[in-house]
């Protein structure tokens, strides 16, 4: 018998680049990805179905939930953008570039 340390459960496949990051909400209750086509999509981890898709003009490198404020995402673009997704609305924390 064959070692299968993982059984696949389903695709999300909603992306049209590379996935570059995967973070899950602290509360397991959302899933997030961010790709090299500049989509960040919030995906419902049980159901696989996409929650939110937002698109950058760059591509996504890395998302961090936070902890304390269990809504709100870290996300950071390769052309050096920091935004925070709070409650479905994104807000630019280093100003000098813009989301799409």
């Amino acid at each position: 018998m064959k070692f299968q340390p993982f059984v696949l459960e389903r695709t999300l496949e909603d992306h049209t680049s590379s996935v570059n990051a995967l973070a899950f909400a602290p509360t397991g209750d959302y899933l997030a990805s961010g790709s090299n086509d500049g989509t960040l999509i919030i995906w419902d981890p049980v159901t696989g179905l996409m929650k939110n898709c937002i698109t950058f003009r760059n591509p996504i490198l890395s998302l961090a939930w936070d902890p304390r404020h269990l809504k709100c995402l870290y996300i950071g673009c390769e052309d050096g953008t920091l935004a925070l997704l709070d409650n479905s609305e994104v807000r630019d924390i280093v100003p000098s570039h813009k989301i799409a």
